[in-house]
């Protein structure tokens, strides 16, 4: 804040350009990643420009990731600068040369720590712990994504698939014709007409796969994006586990949720749930980041915050719970967090900033979340509520067998999800649940109590508030 700057108009927007794009694809924070005026510690410069692969726009971008992934303290400082005339910058050409220049940077980084320097420490000698699961963590990824693609072609229909189909065709049509086309009002369940409460984005993107790509049967071609979703859930499940521990916390985690035969089955032909699932778990993650970050994240954490929700709501309108979230999460971590409230106590201004990132997340993600629900669209608030009303009370019931009983789902008793949980969950992942907390408590060196029980309220909450509402 205390630099004298003077620049030429276009270098400073193109400059706020490439910078949101560094942002967005990688891990950095600084305002300006691209200020030619940087100093090094001989040691730490010969091995970062020694590591150099990158000649042109990202050159400064890579040499700070890379200073970060080895975690190199990275300090802004102000200074005087002046720009001088006679720039050679193209801003239409250079906007597209910076934008790939970054995004090819960004992944041969990620594969080079993922992959290359662990192995480079195995032929070293004896790798870190950390890098090790490390790449186990990644091997059991690509291995997994790839298993999934390929078994996702045997899984037939299920029951919901005809008009999930059908609506996502409808959906794509809202859109296609500039909201002309309502007939997705019009797509009856049995004697229902219930489908339009559901958000559309996941159905219409299955629709456009097969409109506008095709050379599949379009049920197959479904599964293939059903189990993409699967996947990232699971991915995001163990990421997740990794920003509460380390990476050996986020490869157990993977590989449990991966073994386990009723999400993993469900993940290739359910179009209802298992997206949902993804944006949850999506969202609790960079919930989890801004945290970490209070009370000063970062804006690449703000948007996908921001994204997480929107995705949510876009999936069912059963996503709002992430904006609940975003304050219980915020407000539990100032009950739990001495630091934190300290922070907000002597930082100037902190209070108001965290007031102005609580209200434009919650009211972005929410009109983000309407984007690509046309029912939603049509009526912000009254549809919304409408809406909400009918999901937590669903009005097409079905026969169920419970505890030797026949019933609908309008009459289960509060123990149905409990007791559905409990048999449907393999023994190794409901023995570590149950050993989590005692763990925890053991280990809180390295499990931060906050953060564990902030975990603990997102996936104990939604379980509580069906069982208090006696839904199936």
């Amino acid at each position: 804040k205390d630099s004298k700057i003077t620049e030429l108009p276009m270098r400073r927007r193109l400059g706020r350009v490439f910078n949101f794009f560094v942002r967005m694809l990688t891990p950095l924070s600084q305002h300006d990643t691209q200020c030619g005026f940087k100093l090094y510690p001989s040691a730490i410069a010969k091995q970062l420009f020694g590591n150099l692969k990158n000649g042109g726009w990202a050159h400064d971008t890579e040499l700070l990731v890379n200073a970060r992934l080895h975690n190199v303290h990275i300090e802004e400082m102000p200074l005087t600068w002046k720009a001088m005339d006679g720039s050679k910058i193209n801003p239409a050409i250079d906007s597209f040369k910076m934008f790939f220049q970054v995004l090819m940077m960004s992944l041969r980084i990620k594969f080079q720590w993922f992959f290359v320097e662990p192995i480079r420490e195995f032929k070293n000698g004896a790798p870190a712990k950390d890098s090790l699961f490390r790449l186990l963590f990644a091997l059991l990824a690509v291995v997994l994504l790839c298993m999934m693609v390929f078994l996702s072609f045997d899984y037939g229909m299920t029951g919901d698939e005809l008009v999930q189909k059908l609506y996502g065709e409808k959906v794509l049509n809202f859109y296609t014709t500039f909201g002309k086309d309502r007939s997705f009002m019009d797509i009856k369940i049995g004697f229902k007409n219930n489908l339009f409460y559901y958000g559309g984005l996941y159905d219409m993107i299955c629709a456009a796969a097969n409109r506008y790509i095709g050379h599949l049967d379009e049920y197959e071609m479904r599964h293939v994006i059903n189990c993409i979703f699967g996947f990232l859930a699971m991915l995001f499940c163990g990421l997740l586990a990794k920003r509460l521990g380390s990476w050996r916390t986020g490869f157990i985690a993977l590989l449990l949720v991966a073994c386990w035969p009723q999400f993993f089955g469900q993940s290739m032909n359910n179009p209802k749930d298992i997206p949902f699932a993804f944006s949850y778990v999506f969202g609790i993650y960079y919930l989890m980041l801004l945290v970490q970050q209070l009370p000063s994240p970062n804006k690449k954490t703000l948007v996908m915050t921001t994204i997480g929700l929107a995705l949510a709501i876009n999936m069912r309108v059963g996503g709002l719970i992430l904006i609940g979230m975003l304050f219980a999460f915020v407000i539990g971590y100032y009950i739990l967090s001495k630091d934190f409230r300290l922070q907000l106590k002597t930082q100037k201004g902190a209070q108001g900033r965290l007031m102005k990132y609580l209200f434009f997340i919650s009211l972005i993600g929410y009109i983000g979340g309407l984007l690509f629900w046309p029912y939603g669209l049509l009526g912000p608030i009254d549809h919304v509520r409408t809406a909400l009303k009918e999901m937590a009370h669903f009005d097409t019931n079905i026969r169920l067998l419970f505890n030797g009983k026949s019933m609908m789902s309008n009459e289960v008793p509060w123990n149905y999800i409990p007791t559905w949980l409990w048999i449907t969950t393999p023994l190794v992942i409901l023995y570590a649940a149950i050993a989590q907390l005692p763990l925890m408590f053991i280990n809180r060196k390295i499990f931060k109590r906050e953060y564990s029980l902030l975990l603990l309220f997102a996936t104990l909450f939604p379980w509580a508030y069906a069982v208090y509402g006696k839904s199936a």
